[in-house]
């Protein structure tokens, strides 16, 4: 599963590099396919997120008893969010996908590098539910804290003022006497060349 704008690129990657024939599963291909069921006559498929989330006659051929698959993986499924309005809980159709998805599937692999939104409770929810996150702890925990978050910005910032500093030091060094005529010694000797002084110093 992925958004709309990736099924093609995921569908090209996965024959160029794994040469595994994904078939993009459309509404046209499921009007065809009737009375049939389409996705028993398809075990690779690409499905986008929001067409399976919005459609619910696509969820029921889903959910058909012979309907079962190995393996699903789920690219950015931060977008099947769940957060709190007051005291209760708001899931979004995505999210009661991901949870459909879950109890059809032997085994199911989000994938995302942005699990935390940057609140705290959001984030609980999907700690709590059977969605989980790869890497979600790890980021958690390294990448995700305001704090994290600080020390890095703090380093990027110390870096940048050491790399200007470098470089007017540099710039400095290019207008010295010295540094201009060992240049053009250089360039002479590189050439074949000499030079010589007409006047001292001069």
């Amino acid at each position: 599963m992925c958004s709309g704008s990736l099924a093609k690129q995921s569908q090209d990657e996965l024959g160029r590099r794994f040469q595994l024939p994904f078939t993009i599963c459309t509404s046209v291909a499921f009007r065809a396919a009737r009375p049939d069921n389409w996705f028993e006559r398809n075990d690779l498929v690409i499905a986008r997120l929001d067409m399976l989330s919005r459609n619910q006659e696509v969820q029921e051929l889903l959910r058909a008893p012979e309907c079962r698959w190995d393996l699903v993986v789920c690219d950015e499924p931060h977008k099947m969010s769940a957060s709190y309005f007051g005291r209760k809980i708001r899931y979004t159709k995505r999210y009661r996908l991901g949870q459909m998805i879950d109890r059809l599937t032997r085994h199911f692999l989000p994938m995302t590098a942005t699990p935390h939104n940057g609140k705290e409770d959001d984030f609980q929810i999907k700690k709590r539910t059977i969605i989980g996150f790869a890497l979600t702890v790890l980021q958690r925990s390294l990448a995700s804290l305001p704090e994290a978050i600080h020390r890095s910005l703090s380093r990027r910032h110390e870096r940048l003022w050491v790399r200007l500093w470098e470089m007017e030091r540099a710039k400095a060094k290019w207008l010295q006497p010295h540094f201009i005529e060992s240049f053009f010694l250089e360039a002479f000797k590189h050439l074949g060349e000499t030079a010589r002084q007409r006047e001292p110093r001069r």
